[in-house]
């Protein structure tokens, strides 16, 4: 007879007391938009839920000029500011010490800029 998995048999009772599969992350591809003088991505959190972890960031800039960019949570000011690059383009991540975003707040990219393109990629879970 074949060994053949069937839901609800003895065959079940194999995985027990092994640990789940770590969840997959949601990812997030986000082209910046023009806001006055500066480049901006926004991934919002849901109102409704527990805010997001976000373990990943990549921000990648191309264009005539190096300008800088700036990761926020909450509005893109000073007290928000959260981490940023000098030449519009990194990788960070943060897999055991997420980034918090809580419910109903953005996480903000900006770059200095407005004479190229942008996009950020970010990996996230409802924390």
């Amino acid at each position: 007879m074949a060994d053949i998995y069937q839901a609800g048999t003895a065959a079940a009772a194999d995985n027990v007391g092994l640990s789940p599969a770590p969840p997959v992350p949601a990812i997030a591809s986000l082209s910046a938009v023009a806001d006055g003088q500066r480049l901006i991505s926004r991934l919002t959190a849901p109102a409704s839920g527990r805010g997001l972890a976000v373990a990943r960031i990549t921000v990648q800039y191309t264009g005539p000029d190096r300008p800088r960019a700036y990761v926020y949570v909450g509005t893109p000011t000073g007290p928000n500011l959260v981490s940023g690059t000098r030449s519009g383009t990194f990788d960070e991540s943060e897999y055991t010490r997420s980034l918090y975003v809580p419910a109903g707040q953005d996480l903000c990219v900006v770059w200095l800029s407005t004479q190229g393109e942008a996009l950020a990629r970010i990996e996230y879970q409802e924390a």
